[in-house]
């Protein structure tokens, strides 16, 4: 498999699996994401028990899908290319549906909570940003994954290193945007 392929089914890993804990690690946290939602003003009531749910469930099958494509391309599957290409499609399709629903609630003013991963900065267009380079990087890679070429152990590991910093970067994305806020500029005035 390709590397960048490798790199985007670590990424989703770490991504969708920590969206999922955050979400569903215990009632307290489930109804915090459950107000999220509700706070985007797009669901309406009766239904988001079950868009919440849904939600989760869908994550949670995103990351058992990436992580069935990884363990298949260590053990040298030939079903590993298929199995990786249906795991971003399916990743794909939920950033699909979670980006245009940022967007919608900031085209709405919506002041709702990103409650991705237990955090509850409010939902802005770094936000989008964000979902929408995942996006991108799962149909590149589902793209590129059916003619995957011959693998290389060091190449391979590498990828995966590089998928879980950029599961890192994207979970913090947040904190990094603050981070970068509020540092100083370095062009301070002399007098």
């Amino acid at each position: 498999m390709q590397p960048y392929a490798i790199a985007v089914l670590v990424a989703t890993i770490g991504i969708f699996g920590t969206s999922a804990w955050a979400k569903l690690r215990g009632r307290e946290p489930f109804r915090t994401y459950r107000a999220g939602l509700r706070a985007t003003h797009l669901i309406p009531e009766p239904a988001l028990a079950l868009v919440a749910a849904t939600l989760a469930a869908v994550e949670i099958a995103a990351a058992v899908l990436a992580l069935t494509a990884v363990v298949a391309t260590c053990v040298r599957s030939p079903a590993a290319p298929t199995i990786a290409v249906v795991a971003m499609l399916v990743a794909a399709g939920v950033m699909a549906v979670l980006t245009a629903g940022v967007i919608a609630s900031i085209r709405r003013g919506s002041d709702a909570p990103c409650v991705c991963f237990g955090t509850s900065t409010p939902l802005g267009p770094v936000h989008a940003i964000r979902n929408g380079l995942l996006l991108m990087a799962l149909i590149v890679g589902a793209a590129g994954t059916a003619g995957a070429g011959p693998a290389h152990l060091l190449t391979d590991v590498i990828a995966a290193l590089a998928g879980g910093i950029a599961a890192t970067l994207f979970i913090h994305a947040d904190d990094l945007v603050d981070l970068f806020a509020s540092a100083p500029s370095g062009r301070e005035e002399r007098h």
